[in-house]
């Protein structure tokens, strides 16, 4: 067992990163950690970053089907990373999210989120410069 993993510290370990759609989106384009134990904490990270991306777009595709043909790499490019800021009451609860620049696909965000949230506890809104 330990000249297994001996072997495996000394190899490449291009096999856990085979998927690409995930490999792009989730940033895995750099080299691997070098330990089983580390390289097995990664695989187990990205497997769990991996499928909450795959629910999340699948929620929101029930909501609006033109989520259903936007891939990993889009949503974290896209939409996750848009520029913007929170604001939260005391206890904490998302009170507004502010998107900015205002751009086609702040405006997408802003729609479906408004199907997401029908009623008025959470407000969306968009800021130009």
């Amino acid at each position: 067992m330990w000249a297994f993993l001996h072997a495996y510290d000394r190899r490449g370990g291009a096999v856990e990163t085979s998927i690409p759609e995930s490999k792009q989106a989730l940033g895995l384009n750099k080299r691997n950690k070098r330990r089983f134990i580390a390289q097995e904490m990664l695989m187990l990270l990205t497997q769990l970053a991996q499928n909450a991306l795959v629910w999340f777009r699948y929620a929101l595709s029930v909501i609006n089907a033109r989520w259903r043909a936007y891939g990993l790499l889009r949503l974290v490019r896209d939409y996750l990373r848009m520029r913007g800021f929170l604001e939260v009451d005391r206890p904490g609860h998302v009170q507004r999210i502010i998107l900015k620049p205002r751009t086609s696909e702040a405006v997408h965000w802003k729609e479906t989120t408004r199907l997401l949230f029908p009623s008025d506890e959470l407000s969306v809104c968009l800021y130009e410069n």
